[in-house]
């Protein structure tokens, strides 16, 4: 989670993400928006997994690290309903995914 509160990035259009790990596989994001109340559980709830980032396949075979920008709008065609309240980032590998992955320069912008 993000630090026991949630992030408002309702002015924001991508989210960037550096990545790195052994073997390039492919990766899914997902945001979780606690809605207004901020709690999760709350009937405002609503998680998004990026269509597009499920599609990306990181090549990191020499061990260099790949920058993503995932478009909001990928969000919001699978379930996010909302950026204001964001509280979770949740990354999942598919089939064959290495151990160990590094993430640096989380970050939300325009």
């Amino acid at each position: 989670d993000f630090a026991q509160s949630t992030i408002d990035a309702s002015e924001m259009e991508f989210l960037h993400v550096d990545v790195w790990c052994a073997d390039g596989f492919f990766i899914k994001f997902k945001l979780v928006d606690f809605g207004a109340d901020g709690v999760f559980g709350g009937d405002d709830d609503s998680p998004g997994e990026n269509d597009r980032a499920l599609g990306v396949i990181i090549d990191t075979s020499e061990g260099e690290w790949s920058s993503l920008d995932i478009p909001f709008s990928g969000f919001y065609d699978r379930g996010l309903e909302n950026q204001a309240h964001l509280a979770q980032l949740i990354m999942e590998g598919g089939v064959g995914a290495p151990n160990i992955v590094y993430l640096d320069n989380i970050y939300f912008h325009k």
